[in-house]
């Protein structure tokens, strides 16, 4: 339920508007109407909502295989290094990224953006599962090996199947990392057609006669997608949950 401008300011306000339907609509049409609608079909939204997640869980899942199941030798000490990137705050290496980024030239590009969320997840994807794989017998490994299996077939068709519910912790995590990210997505991306969701919410606010119901709308559209998200992968979730008490 969206209101319309003219009930925010209505010196005798009711609990449930009259014209619930109509101003709802109206207020999701404004943003529509506006340029910046783009973001909502445009690539870098896409690349940031569908890309990052799985070149998340690609890295993280390939780094943590390498330390814990291929007995790399220092792992310990090469995840803990990863680790380490979170002590500097992320806007600290946001204008560094940038002209590293503009060196390549991927500046106003998606894949700058991903690079950058990619970077930031990896980390965490590397944490959550080196300490997942401790649940996974290594015994399993070492009798596909017997069987003739390589070290990629362990991966894929033991590694993977097994770490799949903090695969999904993993993918999460870096959806919302990207869907809430801003700082990044502003410097990076310069073009209209190439705005994400939330480089919309930042216009919508600077407008000096904010249409406060059309902001609300935008919000709801913007909360929407990680929500289903979620509950359609929370059984996922859980099963790794339950898994780690048995």
């Amino acid at each position: 339920m969206v209101r319309d401008s003219a009930e925010l300011v209505n010196s005798d306000p009711r609990m449930v508007p009259p014209t619930i339907r109509q101003t709802t609509i109206a207020a999701v049409a404004r943003i529509r109407r506006r340029r910046t609608t783009a973001c909502w079909s445009g690539v870098a939204t896409r690349c940031s909502a569908v890309g990052d997640p799985p070149r998340s869980v690609a890295v993280g899942s390939l780094a943590s295989f390498a330390v814990d199941r291929l007995r790399f030798g220092k792992g310990r000490l090469f995840s803990n290094a990863a680790l380490l990137t979170y002590a500097i705050p992320a806007a600290f290496l946001a204008i560094p990224f940038h002209r590293v980024m503009h060196s390549y030239g991927l500046a106003d590009t998606p894949w700058a953006v991903i690079a950058a969320h990619v970077t930031f997840a990896t980390p965490f994807a590397l944490l959550v599962l080196r300490h997942y794989a401790g649940l996974i017998p290594f015994e399993l490994d070492d009798a596909a090996r017997i069987d003739g299996a390589s070290s990629l077939q362990v991966y894929w068709r033991i590694y993977l199947p097994l770490a799949a519910p903090a695969l999904v912790v993993v993918a999460l995590y870096a959806l919302l990392l990207a869907w809430n990210d801003y700082i990044y997505q502003v410097l990076l991306l310069t073009s209209t057609s190439r705005m994400t969701v939330a480089m919309m919410q930042g216009l919508l606010f600077e407008d000096p006669d904010a249409a406060w119901n059309a902001m609300m709308a935008a919000a709801i559209l913007y909360a929407l997608p990680p929500v289903v998200i979620f509950f359609g992968l929370y059984r996922y979730v859980a099963v790794g949950l339950s898994l780690r008490h048995v």
